[in-house]
């Protein structure tokens, strides 16, 4: 706050008013807020009422990140290993990567699974959409009456694939739950089903145009306002079957279908019908699972919330395991901002094309508060049924950093300067990850908050906006729901869209800065309440595509006072992959801690505890 003393005598005229340019020659190169003018100069009492009324406090990190814990018990330092079938030599490799958590496997052994609970893991167990029974009314059909195939699974038996289950048909049901009697009989503790979209999915090959989805689909749309269902070009639901609807508009085969199904007026309405009938699916499962093994079995999903709008099921889930289409670090950090925001832990599954690349997935993965499945017995994609199985050489120092740094990852999150506030009934995936790519430049940490009433239910929080500077709108704020856009418009936070450039500069948002090659991230994390900060580290400066990284001497990270926990550090610690503990000397500079870096190689922590006020 600054006051203007010995006042010259104003200029009555009509010329241009200029601020903060001292005789013209010296302007002000900084920002300048709440500029008001008044007709009198303001005494010193008006003065400090205005400021008191407009100063905001400075919020630590630690006061930004809401209390939180993890379900079922797991922990940021949790290692994920999957033997898909069990394999013989799996437990060799659980104990070579120091895992705990033995996740997506089909067994019913139950010497096997005894002996990963024997090792200190647990054991999830595995069921899926393709039961593999004779009765064929179990499968998804299209409109030729044609069972239907995943493309992938065409791999693996091009004689005879396995066909893809209909979640209407009671016999694919009892297939789904004998599977699932049998993995918990062996002793499983969790469950994860593999392929859960179902038909969401079968829809894009052409189906399920079976007997009892077109029933159920007629009950869906008898459920609905007579309006709404005559502007899809229904006139009459007595004896509406969808099949003949479309024959009847020029749609009388499956090839048909395909080419025109997007331009039909009835399509909203079918997908709409198909998500809500595989959540119904999965809200019976979960209670028959529980009668079946009379307890609370914590189920996983094959999803990944990289694209959020993917995970409608992300609630009917306790966790999901997926695999991962995107390794770069805007993805990844997404992903861990839906995840924390809908808690849904994320365990990613990768496709590890190139051993280098990988090991820069799985560091970051980890430092935004992830879990990346150790690549050992993974699927490689489409196109291929081998697996790939990575050594301890590969990637176990990166798990031991993991193992043995659980205090620097327990209980830590990110600690959100910026929301990203995004619609998950119209998820906009271009304008989330644009506005993620340009906050993690600016080195801004950020949370996604999912507003969301079709499916996953989420509201707009004021308590949670309270703790932010910043809401970037990445979606149309016209179209959400009444409820969420008057607590957006109350909230006493800066609210600016998702346009490149934005219309705020973040520069001043950082808590933390760096020097060094712009391919260094700084990402802190704290507890609720903590004094400790730590701030992992990842250089992504790779020599060459897919090439090793440059390690990078005396990289520098610069604390800002909103990243101070405390009125000194108390110590600071780098804890770098491979590399013994290094004790850093803070620097004081104006408005700035510095810490210099030793070397930073692929991935490390700088731990900085400071000291309790008083």
């Amino acid at each position: 706050m600054a006051a203007w003393t010995d006042l010259p005598v104003h200029d009555p005229g009509d010329g241009v008013l200029e601020l903060a340019n001292f005789l013209g020659i010296r302007p002000f190169k900084g920002d300048l807020d709440t500029v008001r003018l008044y007709a009198a100069a303001l005494d010193d009492e008006a003065i400090h009422a205005l400021w008191d009324e407009q100063r905001r406090a400075v919020r630590t990190l630690a006061e930004r990140v809401a209390p939180h814990d993890l379900p079922l018990g797991l922990q940021h330092s949790d290692v994920f290993f999957s033997s898909r079938w069990g394999r013989p030599n799996a437990l060799e490799a659980v104990k070579a990567f120091g895992a705990n958590r033995v996740v997506w496997v089909y067994t019913s052994d139950a010497a096997w699974v005894k002996s990963m609970h024997d090792a200190g893991a647990s054991v999830e167990g595995a069921i899926n959409s393709i039961p593999r029974v004779k009765d064929l009314s179990a499968y998804t059909v299209d409109l030729d009456g044609t069972k239907l195939v995943a493309p992938w699974m065409v791999d693996f038996d091009r004689k005879d694939p396995v066909k893809w289950g209909c979640c209407n048909q009671p016999a694919f049901c009892e297939a789904v739950l004998a599977q699932a009697k049998a993995t918990l009989g062996a002793g499983a503790d969790w469950l994860q089903y593999d392929d859960g979209a179902l038909n969401v999915s079968a829809h894009e090959w052409g189906g399920c145009f079976c007997d009892r989805c077109m029933a159920a689909f007629r009950e869906y749309l008898a459920g609905l306002p007579a309006e709404q269902v005559k502007r899809a070009g229904i006139e009459s639901l007595d004896g509406f079957d969808y099949r003949q609807w479309l024959a009847a508009h020029d749609v009388k085969d499956a090839a048909t279908y395909k080419q025109r199904r997007r331009t039909l007026p009835t399509e909203p309405l079918f997908e709409d019908w198909l998500r809500r009938t595989v959540r119904s699916y999965f809200a019976t499962l979960r209670q028959q699972l529980d009668q079946l093994a009379g307890r609370r079995v914590p189920l996983s999903l094959n999803a990944n919330l990289q694209n959020p709008s993917a995970a409608f099921l992300a609630d009917q889930a306790d966790l999901l395991i997926g695999e991962t289409w995107s390794e770069a670090l805007e993805d990844v950090a997404v992903c861990s901002a839906a995840a924390e925001a809908l808690v849904r832990p994320q365990v990613t599954s990768p496709y590890p094309f190139h051993v280098q690349d990988t090991r820069l997935a799985l560091a970051a993965t980890y430092a935004t508060g992830l879990f990346f499945l150790v690549p050992w017995d993974v699927w490689m994609g489409a196109g291929t049924k081998e697996r790939y199985f990575g050594t301890v050489q590969e990637y176990g120092d990166l798990y031991r950093f993991v193992r043995e740094h659980a205090a620097l990852l327990d209980g830590f999150a990110t600690p959100a300067v910026v929301g990203l506030l995004v619609d998950l009934d119209h998820y906009d995936a271009v304008r989330v990850r644009r506005a993620a790519i340009r906050l993690l430049k600016a080195r801004v940490p950020f949370a996604l908050l999912p507003v969301g009433h079709r499916y996953v239910q989420a509201e707009l929080d004021a308590k949670r906006l309270a703790r932010l500077d910043l809401v970037i709108v990445a979606c149309d704020a016209a179209v959400l729901a009444e409820a969420d856009r008057a607590v957006l418009s109350t909230a006493a936070v800066l609210v600016a869209g998702d346009g490149d450039p934005l219309a705020v500069d973040l520069t001043p948002l950082a808590p933390v800065e760096v020097w060094g090659p712009p391919g260094v991230r700084a990402l802190p994390r704290v507890k609720p309440g903590g004094r400790t900060l730590a701030i992992h580290v990842l250089n992504r400066n790779q020599r060459e595509p897919h090439g090793p990284v440059a390690p990078l001497k005396y990289v520098s990270v610069g604390l800002r006072p909103a990243a101070q926990l405390g009125p000194k550090v108390a110590r600071a610690v780098w804890h770098a992959v491979g590399a013994e503990p290094v004790a850093v000397e803070p620097e004081e500079l104006p408005g700035l801690l510095r810490l210099v870096l030793p070397e930073v190689r692929e991935w490390g922590i700088l731990e900085v505890e400071f000291t309790a006020p008083g």
